[in-house]
């Protein structure tokens, strides 16, 4: 009965400490975000965490991984590029649900479970041929560093769902005055172009802007001088 609880405890931790990892990596990242190809990265190594934590004693729906999936896809779609605000509002709605079960306290609490389990399994070591108390105390040593590295990430998954929204908002901001810019840029040209007599009073005007530029600079040159600017014009 043990042997089994005690090498699926043994696997979980295993994940949960490669989950720690990835999530140093993903601390490390936070200050760092300059523009989506950041994003991305982040993204997925947030995939990876939820990919491990699919299967396994106290894994999570693979439902969560989907939602990552999604996040992704939106980000690197055509979509985002036609109609940036709804499609960052779906990837705001997906990193909500990714977040929510990527709650650090929940690992904690597996985790103070863990323990609990291995604290009772200790006096069972001492008549198993599979595990010594040793190998369980092992265990326990291994689960107490997880439990402080995880009560610390709090701060650390708020600050990552604050900067990646913001991010989404500020790149919907910039795809949105681009396409306003290019409207606009693009409403001039069909403006003077569709109307034949708005384009030649437009080439007018830029023709008496180069000859009055013509006219000032001969001038300036006359005002400099005169006898040179006059001898060159002769000739």
């Amino acid at each position: 009965m043990f042997e089994r609880e005690f090498s699926r405890i043994k696997d979980r931790i295993e994940k949960l400490s490669k989950t720690a990892s990835i999530l140093k990596q993903v601390k490390k990242m936070i200050g760092s975000i300059k523009d989506i190809n950041d994003l991305r990265e982040l993204l997925t190594l947030l995939g990876q965490v939820i990919h491990i934590n699919t299967s396994g004693y106290g894994g999570y729906s693979k439902a969560f991984g989907g939602s990552i999936g999604r996040i992704y896809t939106d980000l690197r779609s055509k979509k985002f590029e036609e109609d940036p605000e709804l499609t960052g509002k779906n990837v705001i709605k997906n990193l909500s649900k990714v977040f929510r079960f990527l709650n650090p306290n929940q690992y904690v609490k597996e985790l103070m479970r863990i323990r609990r389990a291995l604290e009772r399994m200790e006096r069972a070591a001492q008549i198993s041929n599979q595990f010594t108390p040793e190998d369980v105390r092992s265990l326990i040593s291994r689960t107490n560093y997880l439990l402080n590295f995880y009560k610390g990430l709090g701060s650390v998954r708020a600050l990552v769902i604050r900067v990646v929204r913001l991010m989404i908002l500020n790149i919907i901001k910039r795809e949105i005055e681009k396409r306003s810019l290019w409207f606009i840029n693009r409403s001039i040209v069909v403006a003077v172009f569709s109307n034949p007599l708005v384009a030649i009073v437009v080439f007018l005007i830029i023709l008496f802007c180069c000859c009055a530029c013509s006219i000032i600079l001969v001038l300036t040159q006359l005002l400099s001088d005169p006898i040179g600017t006059i001898i060159n014009i002769c000739s």
